[in-house]
């Protein structure tokens, strides 16, 4: 681990302890369900507003057709271009949602 101290010595790494939101991200012609990782105590929309970086990472995500209906694959990990999402919401903001395949994602529970 790469590691620096200070003159008090406290330490300082090059790894930020992040939580993971299960969020929806849609685009033009996708609907994506996975984690979205998020700095503790804040909200998805304040890790989304201070980004400097052109692509948002998601992991273990499910990706979908544009509808929302049919599974075309998953991933343990993509990047998600900035430029190309249209909508995200953590999955808990879905209150209805028929029978759309994803809903298995709003059983699951919080991460601690």
């Amino acid at each position: 681990m790469n590691a620096r101290y200070d003159e008090k010595g406290k330490i300082f790494t090059q790894r930020v302890s992040k939580d993971a939101v299960v969020a929806a991200v849609r685009t033009a012609d996708y609907f994506i369900v996975g984690d979205i990782h998020v700095r503790p105590d804040r909200r998805l929309k304040d890790e989304l507003d201070t980004t400097q970086t052109r692509f948002l990472p998601v992991t273990e995500a499910e990706v979908y057709d544009g509808g929302g209906t049919q599974l075309l694959y998953r991933t343990s990990f993509m990047l998600v271009a900035y430029d190309q999402i249209i909508m995200v919401a953590p999955i808990e903001a879905f209150t209805e949602f028929g029978n759309a395949p994803w809903h298995h994602f709003l059983a699951q529970e919080p991460a601690e």
